[in-house]
Formats: structure tokens, sequence, C-alpha cells
């Protein structure tokens, strides 16, 4: 580690040297700061049970976790930690949502796009530095052909407006009640 990376502290009058916005993400980093009595602090350790959770249904049905909490709590370094544990059977693709989709115009489908273009770097990538794994051609094309595709539906309209007058021809003259 670099001397501007955080260092784990030793005494409380050095925690600041511990301090860091990002997520753990590295094995360096897990090991260098990770204190896994905190699971103890709060009540269980939530990788473990995921792990479990992802284990007993691979290969037989989707599986689906929410994990949620304040901004620095925790939740990324917790999916690192998974991610790790379940290399054998799972493959973990990791993107930042808040630095590649535009906050002021960002649409839930954006993270879609955004997963299945890490999903399609991995594949393009070996086998021993990404998933070394092809989609079935029919399913290739399905997806080419969907991106390929755009559709433009314009609509316009018209407005007719009219206006009518009448008169007898009689300019000037003022009709009324004879009293």
């Amino acid at each position: 580690m670099s001397s501007d990376s955080p260092q784990r502290a030793t005494t409380i009058d050095r925690f600041y040297t511990s301090l860091q916005a990002q997520p753990l993400v590295s094995p360096a980093e897990i090991e260098a700061f990770y204190h896994e009595p905190i699971n103890r602090i709060r009540g269980a350790d939530n990788v473990s049970k995921l792990q479990r959770e992802l284990t007993r249904v691979h290969d037989k049905r989707h599986f689906l976790a929410f994990l949620a909490g304040h901004s620095g709590c925790g939740k990324s370094t917790e999916l690192t930690r998974l991610a790790r544990a379940v290399v054998p059977t799972h493959r973990a693709l990791r993107f930042s949502a808040k630095h590649e989709i535009h906050p002021a115009s960002a649409k839930p489908f954006d993270v879609l796009i955004v997963m299945m273009i890490r999903l399609a770097e991995e594949m393009a990538k070996p086998e021993p530095e990404g998933l070394g794994w092809r989609l079935p051609e029919a399913l290739t094309n399905r997806v080419l052909e969907w991106f390929h595709t755009e559709t433009v539906t314009s609509t316009s309209g018209t407005h007719a407006g009219a206006s009518a007058e009448a008169g007898a021809g009689m300019d000037g003259v003022r009709l009324g009640r004879r009293s």
C-alpha cells in the first residue's frame, strides 16, 4: 500500500488513518480493514446467509435478495465478501450506478443496460480473467435484434378554425324594439 492509501489504525488517536469513502474491494483491502467481529454487533453474518441461499439455489431457480442501508454502512464491502465467498459457482460483475448513470436522467432501464454491457465485456475476455462463456447464438441474435430495432412514433394533428358572421347589409342601423 502506498503512503496515500488508508492504513489500519492500532490506537484510537490514529483512527483517521483507516478512513476512506470507497468500499473495500480488493482482497488486500478486505484483509487489512475488515473486522470480522462486527457481525456480532449486527447480530449475524448476513454474507454467510446469502452465500448459503445462493449455493442452495444454484442451477435451480432465481434468487433475489435486497440489501439496503445508508451511505457508508458497508453494503458494498459485504457484497465484496459475498463475491469472494461464492467464487466456485458464481461470478460477480461490479459497477457503480452512481458513477456510470447520469442521475438527472436515470431510468430503471439504464441499470439493465449497464448490466448487459458489463456482462458482454466480461464474456469477451479470455477465461482466466473473464467468464470464458458465450451466449447461445439464438439469444445473441434476439438481443442484437432488439437493440437494432428502432421504432419512431410521431403524432400530428390539424386544427381547423372557422368563424361566421351574418348581417343584413345595413351598416350603422340599429335594430331595436319600439316602445
